[in-house]
């Protein structure tokens, strides 16, 4: 899933979400985790380039979508 840029002052931030549901030898050890998820952003702050990559392990139960809305309602929040 891959949504596009998004302006934020001086920073332009491309996000990238990956997800797919958790196997069962993940769902054993670590109860409730429904999704395995990476997060990509990249873009630049400030005329620099970045990249950063996050993953993530999830006990939601929703879409891909709205993983990647909750991830980047959360960072706007801490930026």
């Amino acid at each position: 899933m891959h949504p596009g840029p998004v302006p934020r002052g001086h920073v332009t931030i491309t996000w990238t979400l990956h997800a797919k549901q958790a196997p069962e030898h993940i769902r054993e050890t670590w109860a409730g985790t429904s999704w395995i998820v990476e997060v990509m952003a990249t873009g630049s702050r400030d005329g620099k380039p970045f990249h950063a990559t996050h993953l993530f392990l999830t006990s939601l139960r929703t879409t891909p979508e709205a993983l990647l809305q909750l991830v980047r309602d959360r960072w706007s929040i801490e930026g």
